[in-house]
């Protein structure tokens, strides 16, 4: 979990969000807000949003939207989330959004300078990137006690895939998807929420980067994964979150190899209890 990379709780970040705050491609500074457990967020930066706050994106959440770093350091924030990747960058053109997705590293200009001055202001930096921004001079620029965090990192030490059929206590919901932005984590996330209203001991095993910085019970960067131990690894995580919780929510599922991580949550979660679904 990366919150135990952090001694404080909640942080106090500002979301990157440049060009797509209000779009698909917006989906984890949108899901930190609604969902996050650890991260306290005080400003969004997208210039291309004309609102004054995140109200008119997430209802029910009413969190400044800037310009600028400079303009979101009066809220005093403890690290800056770059919650893109080279992938989500978009311009509007003539008043509609235009996706224009960048190589890994191909970063633009005003993307650049917002992380630098993250870095000489003193903040923690958490990033979403393809590119490791650890493995770039800007470790060289970093205060005491600040981090550079990045979030799509491999699992370390992989395990492999048992296929055992182990009987558990726990109920289960799988939430399946074809694509990487229909709305697999929300669903998950509200049925999480909604089993903690009601006092069920609900986990939540996700395999993305906005799971990680909303908290989950175990979670993983799936797609940093080679696919032929991307099973293996479902099989580990469900294994982990299933003694600890009576319903975990399970969002394993992205798209291109979905039967093969289906099958193996199903097969971790098999037993007389079990309860099987799909959203």
């Amino acid at each position: 979990m990366l919150i135990s990379e952090f001694s404080k709780s909640p942080l106090r970040v500002v979301l990157f969000a440049d060009g797509a705050f209000s779009h698909p491609e917006g989906k984890t500074a949108q899901g930190v807000l609604r969902h996050s457990t650890w991260l306290r967020p005080v400003a969004v930066i997208d210039r291309s949003h004309t609102a004054p706050t995140t109200a008119s994106v997430v209802p029910g959440t009413d969190v400044p939207v800037v310009g600028s770093l400079a303009e979101a350091m009066r809220f005093e924030p403890d690290a800056l989330v770059v919650a893109l990747t080279e992938s989500d960058f978009g311009e509007s053109v003539d008043g509609k959004f235009l996706h224009t997705p960048r190589e890994p590293g191909d970063l633009p200009d005003f993307w650049w300078d917002t992380i630098r001055t993250a870095v000489r202001d003193g903040l923690h930096v958490i990033s979403c990137l393809h590119v490791r921004l650890r493995e770039t001079e800007l470790v060289d620029l970093l205060a005491d006690g600040r981090e550079i965090v990045d979030v799509r990192r491999p699992y370390e030490n992989l395990p492999k895939y048992s296929g055992r059929r182990r009987r558990t206590r726990a109920r289960l919901i799988h939430i399946a998807g074809s694509d990487c932005v229909v709305g697999k984590r929300t669903a998950a996330l509200q049925i999480h929420r909604e089993a903690l209203s009601r006092n069920i001991d609900s986990g939540y095993v996700g395999t993305g980067q906005t799971c990680l910085l909303a908290g989950c019970t175990e979670g993983a960067i799936i797609d940093r994964t080679p696919v032929f131990q991307a099973a293996g690894l479902v099989e580990h995580l469900v294994q982990r979150a299933d003694p600890r919780h009576d319903l975990p929510v399970a969002d394993v599922l992205d798209g291109d190899g979905a039967a093969v991580l289906l099958d193996a949550a199903r097969r971790v979660w098999a037993g007389p209890r079990e309860t099987r679904g799909a959203l």
